[in-house]
């Protein structure tokens, strides 16, 4: 069980490692293009991986914690707190797990229903929407019994991530390029999900004194992607809308310009 665990967390590392390089370059190269796109897939692959092997580092944690880990040297008070605290850290992945196949699934199924917004409206759409909202209160819980801030993070995460998109699927937004901003708003939501926990969880595991100089910067991990991911989504909408705008009202000009002008009026 031990070797199973740990070949599945090199995975996991692995295909989050691939992910946060590979989100920035959908990110900053034109939207739609050939590299966009490309590079959108590998992170979609790389984000399907880290779900996948998330639920399997989860249930192993919560089926057999003393086989993936060992916990004080045996101590009896050690090994409780170790499986303890190897369940929280279960909850944990199995939040990251839902958040980012959420946004991820959201983000690629709106492209293709860009045309019938009702197409989303399907039994698992609003399944997977709905269990967002039903575990955003119980992870919000167990992150303030037990001080773990990360699961509160996680779990306003996925609260509002939830309704929001429960709420997009039954009101249909007059604007003709929703699916573009929901397509943004999507992805970068996943990625905000993924540097939040490799700040948070995978770079401490890689420099354990990370955060040890001043207890300010362990804010970072909680605080920078979303403000970063917050200010990109706004952004993004304000300049693609004042773009479309643009087109549009030279459109209108163009089509004006070219109307007969009326015909003199008779004597």
């Amino acid at each position: 069980m031990r070797t199973v665990h740990d070949v599945v967390l090199w995975f996991h590392i692995a295909c989050g490692c691939v992910g946060l390089v590979v989100f920035w370059v959908p990110a900053l190269t034109p939207k739609g293009g050939p590299t966009h796109r490309k590079a959108g897939w590998v992170y979609v692959s790389a984000m399907l991986g880290v779900v996948a092997s998330a639920v399997v580092l989860a249930a192993l944690l919560v089926l057999d914690p003393l086989a993936a880990h060992d916990f004080g040297g045996g101590q009896p008070e050690a090994v409780a707190a170790g499986v303890v605290r190897a369940q929280e850290v279960a909850v944990l992945f199995g939040a990251l797990a839902l958040l980012t196949f959420t946004n991820g699934w959201h983000g690629l199924r709106i492209l293709r229903a860009k045309r019938n917004p009702l197409q989303m409206r399907t039994a698992f759409n609003i399944g997977l929407h709905a269990s967002n909202v039903l575990v955003a209160f119980p992870l919000v819980a167990l992150g303030i019994r037990d001080g773990l801030p990360l699961l509160v993070v996680f779990g306003v995460l996925c609260f509002v991530t939830g309704v929001s998109d429960l709420r997009n699927l039954w009101r249909q937004s007059p604007d003709p390029r929703h699916w573009l901003y929901a397509h943004l708003n999507s992805m970068i939501g996943s990625g905000v999900a993924a540097h939040t926990a490799f700040l948070a969880l995978g770079a401490v595991w890689f420099i354990p004194q990370l955060y040890a100089f001043s207890p300010v910067l362990y804010l970072i991990p909680w605080t920078a992607p979303a403000v970063i991911g917050f200010v990109a989504v706004t952004l993004l909408q304000r300049h693609y809308r004042r773009k479309f705008g643009a087109i549009e009202q030279s459109a209108d000009s163009a089509a004006q310009r070219s109307e007969p002008s009326p015909a003199p009026a008779a004597r």
